[in-house]
Parts: C-alpha cells; structure tokens; sequence
C-alpha cells in the first residue's frame, strides 16, 4: 500500500532540453553506499539513490534504495524511506515499491522492471508519509554498479521516448523548454512555453507537471520542489 501523503503539520514541518538543472532534484552531494547508484531527490537528509540495469529486449532493471546516513530521527521520522513506481503512456503512475530504513542506516534496494524508454517515478520521504517525487527517463539513470562517479542523473543527452501524436494547439518547443530555468515557479513556465500543463504527480514538497510536446514524442516532464511545505514551487529539471 502506498504511503499517505500528510499534510504540512503532519510532517513536521523530479537533453538537448533534457536537463537535471544543476544538481538532484533536492538531492545533497552523497556518496553512494553501492556502486553505480546516484543520488536522485532527497529529504531531511534521507536521499533516494538509484540506478539502472540493462536487460535483453529493451527493457531495464530500475533499482532504488534509501540512504539515511545524514537523516536524523524524531516524531514521525522513526523511518525513512525511496521508493520507485511505473510511469505509463498516459503517466499513471503504478506499482508503487519501497525500500525503507532507520535513521543512519541504509535500506534494502527495491526494482521493478520497465522498458528501457519509459520514465520512472522515484520518491523519497519518512516512513509514513510522501514529501518529494520526481518522474525522470529510465535513461538518465546511471548504470548499476559502473563505479563511475553519482552525477547529475538528466545531465546527459538521452530523452525517453513514447508514442508519436498529432501535434497539439497549444504544445512545447525544444526552444521553449531550453527557456525553462532553474528556479522558474509554474506560472512562469506556463507563460514561456505557452502552455498549462498537466499535474503527473504531487507531494507536500513537490510537484510534478506534463505539457504537449510538438514533436518527438509524448510530453515534456518538468518537476518541480519546494524548500519547505509552505515555499514555493520552483523547478529543479525538466526533459524532452
């Protein structure tokens, strides 16, 4: 069963235009405790670190665990946990797994398996209660066990791919999302791309959003985070 998402004062409180925008979405620099996973999105100190691993046929192993070596225990926060889940064509989001540890130790990994040109939802949070999510293409991840150091996990040039549709009246440019800036609250995206998108995914501290693309595929993934419940939401990457 997934997690609850809880209200702020229950809590104490996610390419040529492919781009991680700097660092993980919210994610802290860490050293991962296995080879070949980096860091994704992180929390209070908890961070989600995943990877991937080729299989035959087009499909991948996407594997995440958590790491709570920098996250401290309290109220509500006896646990900690990452988690990953199915992004479909139509970015339903599905078979929700977790990995889920005590504070200043290191989680089991969880993975599910999905085609190599699908996205992936990832997560991470306390062990009741969703803070941050991001939806990323399954091939911005590292590859399991490379060793090569954690990086930015967008920071390349591959874009998921998905069926072709007409093109929509109101859709995105790879010009226009070259645009979309780090920092950018939605209604600043939506004035730059022209477009209002829709919400794949939301959280206490994140927000997820879709918008048409004009060519090459089916939607622009922009995630965005906030700095605290009550902040705002700004964005922290987006892909093609």
């Amino acid at each position: 069963m997934r997690p609850s998402r809880l209200l702020p004062s229950a809590l104490l409180v996610i390419a040529v235009c492919a781009s991680l925008l700097a660092t993980p979405a919210g994610a802290a620099p860490v050293t991962s405790a296995r080879a070949g996973y980096a860091p994704i999105v992180s929390w209070e100190g908890g961070v989600a670190m995943a990877c991937r691993a080729p299989l035959a046929g087009g499909r991948t192993s996407v594997r995440v665990y958590w790491d709570g070596r920098g996250y401290r225990g309290g109220e509500l926060k006896r646990t900690g946990s990452a988690g990953l889940g199915r992004v479909s064509s139509s970015f339903a989001i599905s078979d929700y797994t977790y990995s889920v540890g005590k504070p200043g130790k290191v989680g089991p990994v969880a993975g599910l398996t999905m085609a190599d040109s699908a996205y992936v939802y990832l997560l991470v949070g306390s062990g009741v209660g969703i803070t941050r999510e991001v939806v990323v293409p399954v091939r911005s991840l590292d590859s399991c066990g490379s060793g090569r150091a954690a990086s930015n996990p967008a920071a390349t040039n591959r874009a998921a791919t998905g069926p072709r549709a007409d093109r929509p009246r109101a859709c995105v440019t790879r010009k226009e999302l070259k645009k979309v800036t780090r920092g950018l609250q939605p209604a600043a995206v939506q004035r730059v791309v022209g477009a209002g998108g829709r919400v794949v995914t939301s959280a206490s501290e994140s927000l997820t959003r879709r918008y048409p693309k004009c060519s090459g595929g089916r939607a622009v993934v922009v995630n965005f985070q906030k700095a605290g419940p009550r902040k705002p939401a700004k964005v922290v990457s987006r892909f093609w």
